[in-house]
């Protein structure tokens, strides 16, 4: 293969996962899952995603070394975000370890705190570039003000406000729609884009 990128990688592993040869995780082949981890990250060179953490703690998670997950997560460059401690609890609760699952559900609160605050700041950024809601595409009968609210909470605008927190500043976000959107997805992401590149 010439070019190895992001989207080889994906479809060589999930090609693997499917037919059920040599899936990592799935064998619990935790060397080999973590072998193929750090090719991608040192010697390819790609760019390095949630999904590929949350990847690695599937394949300590399925094998049932939550400990070793646990130390991953400390040792990870990005700050830990919901999605990946919610990971090592579904894995914790699958494995019968109360104690981590209760460790777990301690730090939720305050990493949801933590991306309510970026949230609610972006939102006032947004505001301050020009940014007005479009709430023609809030169907409730609800007043003005809570149509806006409604549209504070897409699915697209709290991707990106978790995608700040948990990644270092000036990365580049990559942010994947998995069903249709409406033009006003369009609207926030866009504000975003310019107020990303002024700061």
């Amino acid at each position: 293969m010439r070019e190895r990128n992001l989207a080889s990688w994906k479809l060589m592993i999930n090609g693997y996962a499917v037919n059920g040869s040599g899936a990592c995780a799935s064998v619990g082949n935790t060397e080999e899952g973590v072998k193929y981890f750090e090719l991608m990250k040192n010697e390819y060179k790609v760019a390095l995603g949630i999904e590929h953490y949350i990847g690695i703690i599937d394949v300590f998670g399925r094998a049932g070394y939550l400990n070793e997950a646990v130390k991953f997560i400390e040792n990870i460059l990005i700050e830990p975000t919901t999605e990946i401690w919610q990971a090592i609890r579904g894995f914790a609760r699958n494995h019968g370890d109360i104690d981590l699952e209760d460790h777990v559900e301690e730090l939720l609160p305050s990493i949801s705190r933590e991306a309510n605050e970026k949230f609610k700041g972006l939102n006032g950024q947004m505001r301050e570039a020009g940014y007005v809601p479009d709430t023609r595409y809030v169907l409730h009968e609800i007043d003005e003000e809570a149509k806006e609210q409604a549209l504070q909470y897409h699915s697209e605008r709290l991707a990106i406000a978790y995608g700040l927190i948990s990644n270092p500043a000036r990365t580049p976000l990559r942010i994947i729609k998995n069903r249709e959107f409406v033009e006003t997805a369009t609207m926030q992401s866009k504000s975003c884009q310019r107020l990303l590149e002024e700061s």
